[in-house]
């Protein structure tokens, strides 16, 4: 039988999980130290529900399990640290930190990672889930997160690990969270089912991916490669309080290719695409104008941007999805078989090598077929 501990017994959490699967009542859990859960393979803490924070003599709190600090500073320190692999937790909320959640390798012995996390609120973090602890950092890989809610955080989930790779996250809710995912090392992450909202400080944008690559070691060794550049989301929703959705990426050293594949917008995204960057966006609702730019890097691959089978809205040709004034260098477009809202009429198709210099001085050389 699981062990079953009540919120008199918060502080053995830790050691219970070395022997057994816990199970948490529904309670408030205040900590003390950081929950670290053992370097093994398995184990699971399970909570009693998930949801935002309510008080516990609230007349609407249901049963909810939380994590959160007892009063005192606690630093950077994360309320759960899982260091092993193939670890499961679900129904519980994490509230109120730096850091909710922390995926890391100690030390050599097992492949850490492949753990999996269902129904499990993050709420009040500056960030979520961080991924590695340094660029350095071995495995911390394939991972899946199903259910998630993320609320009233700057970032929703960090990496930094360079073998970070081939996590999965299936049917999100972020509200009031700046950024999705802050890219430092690692990559190959594949997103399905996300709803956006609003970000959490007033006047910013959110950011639904951030690419910025880190170096380390001696030899300046990149975190970010050609193995583990390639992103893809699909049906990606944001209400009418999201703003703009931003597209960052900040790596020269690799190809680093998006895809956004379905999905409906509560206002147009904005996608900002560096040297070596390809955005592919394809099947989506209420595209409008200046949707994309790019900046080209010397000795670089050009930048490449494929848009097809989407609606647009409040434009009449295809280059006005291309903000021309805050681009530099030249991007390959490919823009075809998409219609123009309300009217139905379809857009001319623009296939080619488009130089943003050029384009600027005269939007006349730039023409659909």
């Amino acid at each position: 039988m699981p062990t079953l501990l009540g919120p008199d017994r918060s502080g053995h959490i830790e050691a219970a999980l070395a022997a057994d699967t816990v199970v948490l009542k529904a309670e408030d859990y205040s900590l003390n130290d950081t929950i670290t859960v053992p370097f093994c393979v398995g184990g699971a803490l399970v909570g009693a529900g998930a949801g935002p924070y309510t008080k516990r003599r609230h007349p609407h709190r249901g049963p909810l399990t939380v994590l959160r600090w007892a009063p005192g500073d606690h630093g950077l320190s994360p309320i759960i640290k899982i260091q092993g692999s193939n670890f499961w937790l679900s129904d519980l909320l994490v509230y109120g930190a730096v850091v909710g959640i922390q995926i890391m390798k100690p030390r050599r012995g097992i492949g850490s990672g492949k753990h999996g996390f269902d129904n499990v609120m993050i709420e009040d973090c500056t960030i979520g889930w961080a991924i590695a602890d340094d660029p350095e950092s071995n495995n911390c890989d394939v991972c899946s997160w199903r259910d998630i809610t993320v609320h009233k955080c700057t970032t929703a989930w960090k990496s930094v690990g360079h073998q970070a790779m081939q996590h999965r996250i299936a049917h999100v809710s972020c509200r009031q969270v700046d950024t999705f995912l802050d890219i430092r090392g690692g990559g190959c992450w594949y997103v399905d089912d996300i709803g956006l909202m609003k970000a959490q400080a007033a006047g910013v944008t959110p950011t639904l991916l951030r690419i910025e690559q880190t170096r380390f070691g001696e030899r300046g060794r990149a975190a970010i490669g050609s193995n583990n550049a390639y992103y893809e989301v699909r049906n990606l929703k944001t209400d009418h309080q999201a703003g703009a959705v931003t597209l960052l990426n900040h790596v020269n050293d690799c190809p680093i290719d998006v895809k956004l594949l379905g999905g409906k917008l509560g206002h147009p995204p904005v996608a900002n695409i560096r040297g070596n960057g390809g955005l592919t966006i394809r099947d989506y609702s209420y595209l409008g104008a200046d949707l994309i730019r790019w900046s080209d890097a010397p000795g670089k691959r050009t930048p490449h941007f494929t848009l097809a089978d989407s609606i647009v809205t409040n434009i009449d040709k295809p280059w006005e999805l291309l903000n021309i004034r805050k681009s530099s260098g030249q991007c390959w477009v490919s823009i075809t078989n998409c219609h123009i809202h309300p009217s139905g009429r379809k857009l001319a198709d623009l296939v080619g090598l488009i130089d943003a210099g050029e384009a600027e001085e005269e939007n006349d050389d730039v023409e659909g077929d």
